[in-house]
This record gives C-alpha cells, structure tokens and sequence, in this order.
C-alpha cells in the first residue's frame, strides 16, 4: 500500500464517528501502520500507549475499538 492511500484511510479513520467504522478501517490499515500512525491514532482516541511493540500497541487499539463498538448506539438513523 502506498503512502497516499494510507493517509486517506488515517483521514477516513479520523472523519469517521463510530467506532465500528472505525475498528474496520483501522483494520485495513494494520499491515503498513508506521509508529507515528499508531501514536496520531492513539492520541484521537484519548488512549495513552505502554509503547513496548507495534504489535501490542495495536492490539491495545484493537481492543479498544471493539470494546467501544460494542456499547455504541447509531440513534436517529445516522
């Protein structure tokens, strides 16, 4: 994947307000999520990262997401 197409996927993952939306994209962009990524995203999130590995980093994300898909509700037809 190139860079372009991973900023556009961080730009849709920002716009983007449900966090299953959200869960979805990150997982697109897993595969080629660079450090500085990781942190941008963590910081939209309000999420402090331990910082030990990507891997557990993102899995720390990853759960996140999950868990705050799970509690959302879409109201009013959005």
């Amino acid at each position: 994947m190139d860079y372009n197409s991973m900023d556009e996927l961080f730009e849709r993952f920002l716009d983007e307000d449900y966090f299953g939306n959200k869960l979805e994209i990150f997982q697109e962009m897993k595969e080629n999520m660079t450090r500085r990524m990781l942190d941008n995203i963590a910081a939209s999130l309000d999420l402090i990262l331990a910082g030990k590995s990507d891997e557990d980093d993102m899995e720390f994300i990853e759960y996140h997401l999950r868990t705050a898909s799970k509690y959302e509700t879409k109201r009013f037809g959005r």
